[in-house]
This record gives C-alpha cells, sequence and structure tokens, in this order.
C-alpha cells in the first residue's frame, strides 16, 4: 500500500470513527447515574463516591489530574477555565444531552471527562480493530476497519440499560487493549498496562486467565507462572492501596444484590428488555461455533462465566454494562459468522435466503 493511500485510510477511518463516537457518547450521557447517584461524574473525580464505585478510579483520576494540572497553567495565562475549549465543549454535550442546569457551573470538568471518554472510546475502536486483523489475517482488510463501527454503534441497544456509570468507557476501552496485548504476545506492555486495568474496574482479575488460556500449551511454562504470579501481586497491591485511600468513603467493598435478584428474576420482563437485543450477537457467535478459534472460544468462557456468576451475586439483574469487558471477545466470535453470512468473504448470499429478507 503507498504511503498517500495509507494516509488516506487512517484519515479517513480517523473521521469515521469520530463520528460513531459522537453518536455513542451523547446516548451514554443521557442515562441516570452520571449527574447523581452513587457514584456521579462530580464525587467521583473528588474521590467522594460511594465504595465500591469509587476504586474504579483510573478515568476519574486522569480527569483529576487534568483538572487539577491545568490550574497553574491557565492562572499564568491569565485564562479562566470558564473561557477555555474544554470548557466549551463540556457545555456543547451538557446541553445536548440536556443536563441539569447546576452541571453547567462545571462545564470545564465536563468537558475534560468529554475529551478523555472520547479517546477511551476511539481506543476501543482502533484496539478492536487491531485485535480483529490479528485474529482474522485472511479477512479483508475492510473486515477489520469497520467491525468496530458496527460493534460501537450497538452499543446503546445492547448495554444501555437503567444507568451510566462514567468510568465505562475507560472499562470498554482497557479490556479490548488488554486483550490484544494478551492476543499478540505482547507481554512487556501488558505487564505494565495491567495494574492501570485493576485500578479501572477490579474485574481486570480475569485477565490473568485469558493469558493462561494463550499460552498454557503453547508458552514458555515458566514464564507463564511468573507473569501469572505478577499479575496476583500487583491485582493484591493495589486492591489494599484502594482499600486504604477510600476505606473511609461510605458504602463496601460490593454490593448484595442476591435479594434484589431474586425478585426481578421472577419476573418475565427483565429478561425480554435485556436478552432480545442480545439475541443476534448470540447466533452469530453460536453459528459454527467449533469452527472458531479455540483461543476466542475458551476466553470468551472464562471471562463471561466468572463475570455472569459474579453480576448475579453483586450487581443487578439485567444491567448489560456489567458484561463490557466480555464483549470485545463475543464480538471476535460473530465476526466470522457475519462474514459468512452476508458473504463478504467473496461468496453470495443464495437469492432464495434474499427474496426472503423484509
Amino acid at each position: 500500500m503507498s504511503k498517500y493511500r495509507k494516509h488516506v485510510r487512517v484519515i479517513t477511518l480517523l473521521f469515521l470513527y469520530l463520528t460513531v463516537v459522537s453518536l455513542v457518547f451523547p446516548l451514554f450521557m443521557l442515562w441516570r447515574g452520571v449527574h447523581a447517584g452513587k457514584a456521579d461524574l462530580l464525587s467521583m473525580i473528588d474521590w467522594t463516591a460511594e465504595r465500591p464505585f469509587v476504586s474504579r478510579t483510573l478515568l476519574p483520576t486522569a480527569v483529576r489530574a487534568v483538572d487539577e494540572g491545568s490550574g497553574p497553567v491557565l492562572d499564568a495565562l491569565g485564562v479562566e477555565p470558564a473561557d477555555t475549549p474544554l470548557a466549551w465543549l463540556g457545555t456543547f454535550v451538557l446541553r445536548r444531552t440536556r443536563a441539569p442546569e447546576w452541571t453547567f457551573a462545571h462545564s470545564y470538568t465536563y468537558g475534560i471527562y468529554t475529551l478523555l471518554s472520547i479517546l477511551c472510546l476511539l481506543g476501543w475502536l482502533f484496539s478492536m480493530r487491531a485485535l480483529i486483523a490479528s485474529q482474522y489475517p485472511d479477512m479483508p482488510g475492510f473486515v477489520s476497519d469497520l467491525a468496530p463501527v458496527i460493534g460501537a454503534l450497538v452499543i446503546p441497544v445492547l448495554f444501555f440499560r437503567y444507568v451510566s456509570f462514567i468510568y465505562d468507557p475507560m472499562t470498554l476501552f482497557m479490556f479490548a487493549f488488554c486483550f490484544y496485548l494478551i492476543a499478540t504476545r505482547r507481554y512487556l506492555p501488558y505487564a505494565l498496562v495491567f495494574p492501570l486495568a485493576v485500578l479501572a474496574k477490579s474485574t481486570a482479575i480475569v485477565l490473568p486467565l485469558v493469558l493462561i488460556v494463550r499460552d498454557f500449551k503453547s508458552g514458555d511454562r515458566r514464564h507463564l507462572a511468573l507473569l501469572t504470579a505478577y499479575q496476583i501481586a500487583v491485582f493484591i497491591g493495589v486492591s489494599l492501596l484502594l482499600r486504604d485511600l477510600f476505606g473511609d468513603n461510605p458504602g463496601g467493598e460490593i454490593v448484595n444484590q442476591i435479594r434484589n435478584n431474586l425478585q426481578v428474576g421472577l419476573t418475565a420482563g427483565v429478561y425480554v428488555k435485556s436478552l432480545t437485543p442480545m439475541l443476534p450477537l448470540a447466533l452469530l457467535m453460536a453459528f459454527r461455533w467449533r469452527t472458531k478459534p479455540a483461543f476466542l472460544r475458551w476466553s470468551f468462557l472464562v471471562v463471561a462465566i466468572p463475570l455472569l456468576g459474579a453480576s448475579l451475586l453483586f450487581c443487578a439483574l439485567g444491567e448489560m454494562r456489567d458484561y463490557y469487558e466480555v464483549y470485545p471477545l463475543a464480538l471476535l466470535l460473530a465476526i466470522p459468522s457475519a462474514v459468512e453470512v452476508f458473504g463478504m468473504d467473496g461468496g453470495q448470499v443464495p437469492r432464495s435466503d434474499v427474496r426472503s429478507l423484509p
């Protein structure tokens, strides 16, 4: 590919991905939980939110660092935060999402959060693109370019239920990026990123399972054991640090949802609302399941099963955002089926199938 063609492709992809993010992010901001609740934006940033939410601190702390770090710079320049492009961005998003009136006094902070969240969502898109290309190198290039777009566009339909938490964009990005580093055996960068993944969300404890799946048969067992021990030590160390830092915050280490889930689980509505949108993705994943890469199949299972178990105990039943972590693997398993079903592998959808479409 010539340099000119490559540059055009990158610029076009960046524009396309930014367009998708500009559609998805405002929808995310419309849900309750962003401006008020146990883990709203401002309380997460100033570290006063309830546990366990406050411990999912990577994105909120990044916003805090930029907010506090930019203060002296703006003072030296004689510029008020409200007069900066970040404040204009925050005001624009708040206005478009019909945020409460009081939030506009914090437009600069919301602008920082918007920018970092957009970067997280872009990071998810590019991580997915690289992940798809690494797992399906024989597929046409446009599949890895465009599949993340479709995956991002359906996020509101699949996952936006009941509430949004401000750390969700980082959860999406961090897990897709870590899956890519594990899948391509870039273990030094992964070892550096893993502590950040734990700071993003404690569900990063499932990542060592993915690494074990990747290298248990084909890798160096000693190296695998050392890397696994490192991840466990980092997880324990970061968890203790967060407990010490936020131990005086209200709330607890977990949110017990067993009684609520038992009550809600007796109603059919929660399954209809939560599972029906997932049906097309589930069908694509299940289609020719045994022909999918073993690494992806086993990785999906070792991530999805613990998440499901934890969600039944500690999360609201039907709150699909609890499964952001496994979404990249679900997409990867669905892609070969979508390519085959829609004839993107060079084949054609049979005419009988075309005529039967609505």
